[in-house]
């Protein structure tokens, strides 16, 4: 407790059960809630009285290591989580049938199955979309719906539903209605639970803070922790507005604000300051903080995307001469397709990259096939699962043999495991094909034979070496990565903690783990991501790149949203920002002439420093009436044209600029 700051003691000693905690960028929210949990449990509250949300697995493994280093033991029976793990564990205790979680990939291939036995042409992508939003918004398909999607939805959830196939947002959805149908369910959880923490609550979405106020309306004891300027995921659901009706919702809470950032320098806190200060829709803060001033913030105009590749690449050669860690070290941009130049070159400068928006190590090849193996030595048969097994590694299962299987299974009403014995059994496959399939489910009934009293890490050692996958994996040319995830898959394993209080086998508990894990890789070398995946995150050196019109903001977006993406990014940056623009792109296919994005005219002046080009730069366009900043004379306005020079009408006085030099030291902003 004396580690805290005086608005952070507020926060974890206030008497009120319900507070709603406006926590800025590095402002130490989850020291906070740890504290907070602390705080209850010296107080004496029991482990089983708490329930913690997080929306990450990443923030939930470090508020329970923080907390059991603090405590010095194990909290195995508090209820801390995401929202989609701890509605999985509420179903797993009130639903007797059993039922497969299914991940975003296997949930887009049932998606396609349905439009490709249609013979439609819809995207898949959107049909998934669509769904995941109806259930967010705790709505089920109607069976008398007239348009396209709502009616693909009705025979989604009829699928799944006879394939007792769970998606994600269906975790969420069933454990709401759990809730809000039955009485004596619900009063159980909020007898039980005491306190309720929220972290990240501007990110919720309907059915997450309905879900939220079904357990705590009653008592008002919902403790959230969120910051209104990092709502940034309003495009998959996020409703920054339950921050402003939780303080109806929730009429004594009390209202702390966390102004006090620990990550940045005062410059580069300054310049996040004067940029979200330009949203109206705010509950209000100002971050400040006790570090140095630091470096400006270097603000660069490249000729177009391969020499903005090639100057943050020289910059990141220079920082890690300077002793600095490539760890430290990312480029941030606003859509995926603007990594390809900064990946080629780092590729010809020979430094060690990651991609974010590359295989989680779950979603891995080698490792989804041990675990579909794992489900069906369990007892699973679901037709997913033989589909992937059938088509992968597993050898003479050709794609008109299991197309021969799933009719068969849908004319006789069965599952792909008993369609393809019946085929056998039949002799209705030529010999070969027979054979092979033979050989499979043959494999897979020893391995449950053999597997039955294995624990299990020593199961997924059998799996590896008698499935063949261990024996296929070394024959590629990335053998030694395919083989040190499968090694790192059974570390996982030997570390993996059963949860008595589920009844469910270590198993099957483990499965789940799996499929609800995020389990991103560690990092290693320069990161490369989205601005939107590098919330939470923090870095020593940080290239914000593409702050262009029309790219960023993103003319798709709401311009309020695209300004607290531009703030996240900024503050990602502990001690080195630089911001970078093009003044020619090939964007989308087309080529254009983008004007620099209007944040950076937001950013202060005295906090930038405008990098030179080397080399004089091409002509660009000024029309009459363009603002203009210039690193000597501050604002102006562009009031005349002659040949290549412009005339710029500064606070001092006009002056001549020869256009095709102002790219070095000038950039304009909208009109």
């Amino acid at each position: 407790m004396n580690s805290l700051n005086n608005e952070q003691k507020l926060a974890v000693m206030g008497l009120s059960a319900s507070a709603l905690v406006l926590a800025g960028a590095g402002a130490g929210k989850t020291k906070v809630l740890v504290a907070r949990l602390k705080h209850h449990i010296d107080q004496g509250a029991s482990f089983e009285q708490l329930l913690a949300v997080t929306f990450t697995n990443k923030a939930a493994n470090e508020m329970k290591e923080r907390l059991e280093h603090q405590l010095g033991c194990s909290i195995n029976g508090l209820w801390m989580g995401t929202f989609h793990s701890l509605a999985y564990r509420m179903l797993c205790v009130h639903i007797k049938e059993k039922f497969k979680v299914i991940s975003g990939s296997e949930q887009l291939k049932i998606v396609k199955r349905i439009l490709s036995e249609l013979e439609l042409e819809v995207d898949a992508k959107l049909l998934v979309n669509y769904i995941n939003t109806q259930k967010d918004a705790a709505l089920r398909a109607n069976q008398d719906a007239f348009d396209m999607l709502g009616r693909l939805y009705c025979i989604y959830e009829t699928l799944c539903r006879n394939d007792n196939l769970v998606d994600f947002g269906e975790l969420l959805l069933r454990s709401y209605e759990l809730l809000r149908d039955n009485k004596g369910i619900r009063t159980y959880y909020q007898d039980r639970f005491s306190f309720v923490l929220v972290d990240e609550f501007q990110d919720t979405n309907i059915i997450q803070y309905e879900w939220l106020k079904l357990l705590t309306q009653t008592k008002q004891n919902l403790f959230v922790v969120g910051d209104d300027d990092q709502s940034i995921y309003g495009w998959r659901g996020a409703k920054v507005e339950n921050m402003t009706t939780f303080q109806t919702s929730y009429a004594n809470h009390h209202l702390v604000k966390l102004e006090q950032n620990y990550r940045c320098t005062h410059n580069i806190l300054t310049a996040a300051n004067a940029v979200i200060a330009n949203n109206v829709k705010r509950l209000g803060k100002t971050l400040w903080t006790e570090s140095s001033a630091g470096e400006l913030i270097d603000i660069y105009s490249a000729k177009n995307e391969m020499a903005e590749a090639e100057f943050v690449i020289g910059q990141i050669k220079k920082w890690v001469s300077a002793g600095n860690s490539l760890n430290e070290v990312v480029i941030l941009y606003r859509y995926n397709s603007q990594s390809n130049a900064f990946e080629e070159r780092l590729l010809s400068e020979q430094l060690p990259f990651q991609v974010s928006n590359g295989y989680k190590f779950y979603d891995r090849q080698e490792i989804r096939l041990v675990l579909a193996y794992l489900r069906v030595i369990i007892g699973g048969n679901d037709n997913l699962d033989f589909e992937y097994l059938a088509s992968t590694v597993t050898k003479g299962i050709g794609s008109r043999t299991r197309a021969l299987i799933s009719a068969y299974a849908v004319q006789h009403q069965r599952n792909h495991w008993q369609a393809a014995e019946c085929l056998i059994s039949t002799s209705a496959l030529p010999n070969r094909q027979s054979t092979a399939l033979a050989e499979f489910l043959a494999r897979v009934a020893t391995m449950k034979v053999e597997s039955e009293a294995l624990p299990l890490v020593d199961t997924l050692k059998l799996i590896m070496n008698r499935s063949g996958i261990v024996a296929h994996y070394r024959r590629l040319v990335d053998a030694e990565d395919r083989i040190d995830n499968l090694k790192a898959l059974l570390g996982i394993a030997s570390n993996f903690t059963l949860d008595a209080t589920l009844p469910l086998s270590e198993r099957e508990q483990f499965i789940i783990h799996a499929t609800l894990s995020s389990g991103d890789d560690k990092p290693k070398g320069v990161q490369l991501m989205t601005i939107h995946a590098s919330k939470g995150l923090e870095f020593g050196c940080v290239f914000l790149v593409g702050l262009e019109t029309g790219l960023f903001p993103s003319k798709n977006a709401p311009l309020e949203e695209e300004r607290r993406l531009m703030y996240v990014g900024i503050t990602r940056a502990k001690t080195k920002l630089f911001i970078t623009y093009t003044r020619q792109r090939c964007l989308f296919g087309n080529t254009v002439y983008p004007k620099p994005s209007r944040f950076l005219s937001e950013i202060p002046l005295d906090l930038i420093h405008i990098v030179k080009d080397v080399q004089p730069a091409a002509s660009v366009a000024y029309p009459k009436g363009s603002k203009v900043f210039h690193q000597n004379f501050g604002e102006g306005i562009v009031i005349g044209k002659e040949s290549e020079l412009i005339n710029v009408e500064f606070e001092q006085g006009n002056h001549w600029l020869a256009a095709k030099y102002l790219p070095a030291n000038v950039f304009y902003s909208v009109n």
